[in-house]
């Protein structure tokens, strides 16, 4: 998945679809691809082999399409006229029958990647994400759900904004196939940090490899979210400390936790956060750190790690199985 690493907007359209197809996602300048981009793609990526392009021209320009065509890939752009559309677009490019559709404002990218982090972390079987225009869900996107079957769909709203856009589109009788009454999984946290770690205690049982990326940086989120949500949840830190709920979710889950990936250098995220996250998940002092930085892997696997064995894929939890969780149902009529 190639997005632009200048424009935040359609960043949490790539890590679902990226896990769905197997890929990486990759950020480029809009006006062509970039080098270590090149490099990467002919590193990993045979010859004939499909690249996506999230956005539109304006995003991605057509430089960036056909110097990536005269690499021997098979270019395929997807795209609309607003970045719900595009949701959409990307939806279908995933799959014709999702299980699980999350729903995230496209306003804010902090809910909607921890959203595409948990759509990506059932790998060729995960969920997708769809865009709301804050507390309102365009044309576009009603009549996507409005098309799925609801008795095999599951509903998941992360934010407030997007719980009130499914709940004024569904009242509103925008989504006609959907029952007098329906349920929904509702994530909604006091802060960006709060939101990624009940979404985290909600999708993820037993992680064996969580991770961090800022705030602040919403590139090393989106790496964070695309590659480290295959092995475990990602969650939203400050760049200066640990907060407290991170703490928190850390120290619970310290027993199944072989190790912590912490994304982006020291200006995204300060070294005492690490030593504090080392001090979270194992008795204080007794932990390691490896600096994995210029794609040169360290002697461990992991950036802070109390085992040395390799990450196993996820136990994703059902929605509604955490006791009185931000997964418990919530029921709505009309």
């Amino acid at each position: 998945m190639l997005i632009s690493g200048a424009n935040s907007v359609y960043a949490p359209l790539a890590p679902a679809l990226a896990a769905r197809k197997g890929g990486p996602v990759l950020l480029t300048s809009k006006g062509g691809l970039d080098a270590p981009v090149r490099a990467e793609l002919k590193r990993m990526l045979p010859r004939g082999r499909t690249v996506y392009l999230i956005g539109g021209t304006d995003v991605l320009s057509q430089a960036v399409a056909t110097k990536a065509a005269s690499l021997g890939y098979t270019v395929k752009r997807l795209a609309d006229s607003s970045r719900y559309g595009t949701s959409v677009a990307v939806a279908k490019a995933s799959t014709s029958s999702p299980r699980d559709v999350f729903l995230a404002t496209g306003t804010d990218y902090h809910s909607a990647l921890a959203a595409a982090g948990a759509a990506g972390a059932g790998g060729e079987t995960g969920g997708v994400v769809l865009l709301t225009d804050d507390s309102t869900m365009t044309t576009s996107v009603s009549a996507y759900l409005a098309r799925l079957d609801p008795a095999k769909v599951r509903l998941i709203p992360v934010g407030g904004t997007a719980k009130n856009a499914l709940l004024r589109a569904y009242q509103a009788g925008h989504m006609p196939r959907w029952p007098h009454r329906i349920q929904y999984y509702p994530v909604i946290g006091s802060s960006s940090a709060d939101t990624s770690v009940r979404l985290a205690r909600m999708w993820w049982r037993g992680p064996v490899q969580p991770s961090l990326a800022s705030v602040n940086s919403w590139q090393d989120g989106v790496t964070a979210f695309s590659s480290g949500g295959l092995y475990g949840p990602v969650v939203w830190t400050d760049s200066a400390r640990l907060t407290a709920v991170d703490a928190r979710y850390l120290s619970d889950v310290s027993a199944s936790a072989r190790s912590v990936v912490v994304y982006g250098g020291t200006p995204s995220v300060a070294q005492n956060v690490v030593t504090t996250v080392g001090n979270a998940i194992a008795t204080p002092g007794h932990w390691a750190y490896e600096p994995w930085a210029g794609g040169i892997a360290p002697k461990a696997a992991f950036a802070l790690s109390t085992a040395g064995s390799a990450p196993a894929a996820p136990a994703v939890r059902e929605p509604g199985t955490a006791d009185g969780g931000p997964g418990t149902p919530v029921t709505t009529t009309r």
